[in-house]
């Protein structure tokens, strides 16, 4: 029953990314420009570096749901595993912001995630439609063994 699904990457979400660097390649020309010292070049490498792991680490993220757990990988490290009788409900919204705090979310289009009791996460996927339909398959059979 593994199905896995591949996170979605809006266009704002590479200008964003591309924003950024832009901004911080001339804010590290313009402080290096004005020091001319090897420590600030340092800093200023690992401040790029890590910058860019948050932005671009989310183009590694997935959702699969397995026999009984949702798992979701948000990027190189970061990873949620949610048994699947916990997922209490699931909706498809449109925003700018995500309401949890941990979310793979590239997109405005994503699907929330509420489990537990005040648990919540979003995920946006490239086929958010058939990912929504498979948890509320989940959830209403779910309902059905209580």
């Amino acid at each position: 029953m593994n199905k896995r699904f591949k996170s979605k990457k809006d266009k704002l979400f590479y200008i964003i990314t591309i924003s950024v660097n832009l901004f911080l390649l001339l804010v590290f020309g313009i402080i290096l420009g004005l020091t001319r010292k090897l420590s600030s070049f340092v800093i200023l490498i690992f401040v790029f570096i890590f910058v860019n792991y948050i932005l671009l680490s989310s183009l590694f993220g997935y959702v699969e749901i397995k026999k009984d757990v949702l798992f979701i990988k948000y990027g190189l490290i970061l990873r949620k595993t949610i048994p699947l009788e916990n997922i209490k409900k699931v909706e498809l919204k449109n925003k700018y912001y995500s309401d949890s705090f941990l979310s793979l979310k590239n997109s405005i289009e994503h699907i929330d995630i509420t489990y537990n009791t005040y648990d919540k996460t979003c995920v946006s996927v490239v086929q958010n439609s058939i990912l929504l339909e498979e948890l509320n398959k989940i959830i209403l059979k779910n309902d059905n063994k209580k």
